[in-house]
């Protein structure tokens, strides 16, 4: 086998492993969207069930209240 076709041969491994590296960098770079996309859904359902929890604290408070006034 010559130098020429030794180096050729080198070349399409490099560009091979060059495409395969650049398949996996989009391959990450969607999960990590996706992951991103969860991470902030999740944000939104944490800050609803917060405001939920403090209207449900709020409730108890008025309910106690009301409740001392049938007390003896």
């Amino acid at each position: 086998m010559g130098c020429l076709e030794t180096v050729m041969n080198e070349k399409d491994v490099v560009f091979e492993s060059i495409q395969n590296i650049s398949a996996v960098s989009e391959e990450v770079s969607a999960a990590t969207q996706e992951v991103s996309a969860t991470l902030e859904e999740q944000s939104e359902v944490i800050n609803l069930l917060t405001r939920e929890v403090e209207s449900l604290k709020a409730d108890v408070v008025v309910l106690n209240n009301s409740m001392d006034s049938f007390k003896v």
